[in-house]
């Protein structure tokens, strides 16, 4: 083989390599910057829930009206840990619910405000992003399943490829 074919084929091969390494890193921080985004949504929904979370108002219904409004499971949880609202869950249902005070969002919203984590949900059985932010009658919690997070990051990981 000439050595202009040698240069040709190992030019290419150092391109290669670096286009990949490029859409590599491109991917990964589009999904971390995906990720911390829908992070500030439901943070945002979280907040504005636990400003209509008042006295006299069933949290339950609240809870099933938000879930209705954000396409979101909601969840309103007072300061013991109890489950008092669920969008996902009503009557015997919703009493069944353990006490979510060792809920590590639920913990770090009681500490600093705001708490979100990316685990498993025992009561759905689906892996959820959840994100929690103190409230006055306890703690608001907006969670999506991390299906939806995924496929949002495959629909903007396809247009960076087309383009």
């Amino acid at each position: 083989m000439k050595l202009a074919h040698r240069l040709l084929l190992q030019s290419l091969a150092i391109v290669a390599v670096m286009v990949v390494s490029v859409v590599v890193i491109i991917d990964n921080q589009l999904h971390s910057s995906i990720t911390e985004q829908a992070i500030q949504d439901l943070a945002g929904e979280a907040r504005f829930l636990a400003t209509q979370w008042k006295p006299g108002v069933d949290p339950d219904s609240l809870a099933d009206q938000a879930g209705v409004a954000t396409g979101h499971r909601i969840t309103l949880i007072d300061s013991t840990g109890q489950v008092v609202g669920d969008s996902e869950f009503d009557g015997p249902a919703l009493q069944g619910l353990e006490n979510h005070s060792n809920r590590p969002e639920v913990i770090e919203a009681r500490k600093s405000g705001i708490g979100s984590v990316r685990r498993m949900s025992p009561s759905t059985g689906e892996e959820q992003l959840y994100v929690a932010v103190k409230a006055p009658r306890g703690v608001a919690r907006v969670s999506v399943t991390t299906k939806t997070v995924e496929e949002l990051f495959a629909r903007a990981r396809s247009g960076v490829l087309v383009a």
